[in-house]
């Protein structure tokens, strides 16, 4: 049988942009290249703002194509060229051309699994594009070709298993690898803000892209009756289309001169860990892992009891408050209280071990070397490959 760290887990995403998903993605490869395993990124472009987090000793093929079929054919050649082990695509667009690839690959013997970052129904509903809003026909009629699908939550998971019924067998739940050993020496960096210097008024901060599901717009309004009581700022740190229609709501809100929206932020934890409070306003999502990075620090937080992750995360509000969704007035109620209470949940390592990246490593280990497992306790062969 073939030892694992000779044979090649290649994974895929669109580019290294400063999402989630890409950030889950360049994780789990560092957990992957510190268990021996020859690890390959393919990328449509090698460009974002992540690239500092991609190891210097990484293998990356840029395919220099955003576009649907070329895109295809290059992952089906590289397929049928490399013949990796196994490909873990990450994020909808990614998955939507690796099944593509497989299908077209035809007689490629590697393994395809497919990870689910965020909620599918909700998605296609909120879509701004056609594409997207039959993007689960489109997962229906082709998620045959994975071997598996990783949802990063369970919410995600029964949401994929009610869309793809024929797929409910082949549906795992591993949570995002959130937790890495740089995050307390990134928070210790300093910040000359003075909205985080000590004896400064408390700082509400929340971490995502300017988009529409995250409601920052919701956010907005609670802060406002956050200020009739309280003397608070509130930080936004992401960039996205919503920015200037955030800043009008700003403008017209009065809040702009106690509001700060810098753009992205390689390195948010020195902000977070300083804030008083970190609220999650989103409309839906599949595993927040900011909340997870909060809960590491000791910020208190206030989320949106949106589907899904939140309230998994969160034990169902014992770690956090979870408040409606769309609701401000509820929403600006949490935060005077937590803002007003010292205390901060007592988070344990149980908690958050399960969303280490040496537990979710081990996690993603099982399922892409099952079959060789499988061979090597009933004392068989490998199968070559």
């Amino acid at each position: 049988m073939k030892n694992k760290g000779n044979l090649l887990v290649s994974f895929y995403v669109p580019s290294i942009a400063g999402g989630g998903g890409e950030k889950f993605t360049l994780n789990l490869i560092r957990g992957f290249i510190e268990s021996g395993i020859e690890v390959e990124l393919i990328v449509n472009d090698y460009s974002g703002p992540l690239l500092e987090l991609c190891p210097s000793d990484l293998k990356v093929l840029s395919f220099g194509t955003r576009q649907f079929m070329p895109s295809v054919v290059k992952l089906s050649n590289y397929l049928k060229s490399r013949k990796p082990y196994a490909l873990i695509s990450s994020l909808n667009h990614s998955n939507t051309i690796s099944v593509a690839a497989k299908i077209l690959a035809f007689t490629t013997k590697t393994k395809l699994i497919l990870v689910v970052h965020t909620n599918i129904s909700l998605a296609s509903k909120y879509a701004a594009s056609l594409k997207s809003k039959f993007m689960s026909l489109f997962m229906f009629f082709t998620y045959w070709a994975a071997n598996f699908v990783v949802c990063v939550s369970k919410g995600v998971g029964e949401d994929v298993s009610r869309r793809i019924p024929y797929m409910k067998k082949r549906v795992k739940v591993i949570y995002n690898p959130v937790l890495t050993e740089d995050l307390a020496a990134k928070a210790k960096e300093a910040t000359n803000h003075p909205w985080f210097l000590q004896g400064a008024p408390p700082v509400i901060i929340a971490i995502g892209r300017l988009r529409k599901e995250k409601d920052f717009a919701t956010l907005m309004r609670a802060f406002v009756r956050v200020r009739e009581e309280i003397d608070a700022r509130l930080v936004i740190l992401g960039e996205g289309e919503e920015r200037r229609n955030l800043e009008k709501l700003a403008e017209r809100l009065n809040i702009s001169d106690c509001l700060w929206m810098p753009g992205f932020e390689a390195n948010p934890y020195k902000y977070l860990k300083r804030a008083a409070v970190f609220v999650l306003s989103s409309l839906y999502e599949g595993l927040p892992m900011v909340i997870i990075e909060a809960l590491y620090f000791g910020v208190k937080v206030v989320s949106t009891d949106c589907k899904y992750g939140p309230r998994e995360i969160l034990k169902d509000g014992r770690l956090g408050k979870l408040v409606p969704v769309g609701d401000y007035i509820s929403m600006s109620a949490a935060i005077k209280e937590a803002l007003k209470n010292g205390e901060s949940p007592p988070v344990t390592e149980v908690d958050l071990r399960k969303y280490t990246i040496e537990y979710c490593t081990e996690e993603y280990l099982r399922i892409v070397f099952a079959d060789l497992e499988v061979l090597s306790t009933r004392g068989g062969k490998g199968e070559s490959h």
